[in-house]
């Protein structure tokens, strides 16, 4: 593998990391209004934290991917 090969592949990877992490900004968006909405019940908004738990630490994980590749490119 050359090393215009290994800089496309890193390329590549990062652009899928970033659109994760897009698709997850948005569905994090959509959870925080689904549970500022006013005729949520108790056990709905538990659920939904829950959600936005999740995706907050699949966005330290996309981060965190965003990092490695970063450190590797110096």
């Amino acid at each position: 593998m050359s090393q215009d090969d290994i800089l496309q592949s890193a390329k590549t990877v990062i652009q899928g990391l970033d659109a994760l992490k897009n698709q997850h900004n948005k569905m994090l968006e959509n959870v925080l209004d689904s549970i500022n909405h006013q005729n949520s019940s108790q056990t709905d908004v538990n659920k939904y934290e829950e959600k936005a738990g999740l995706l907050r630490k699949s966005m330290d994980m996309i981060e965190l991917g965003f990092k490695g590749k970063k450190k590797k490119r110096k």
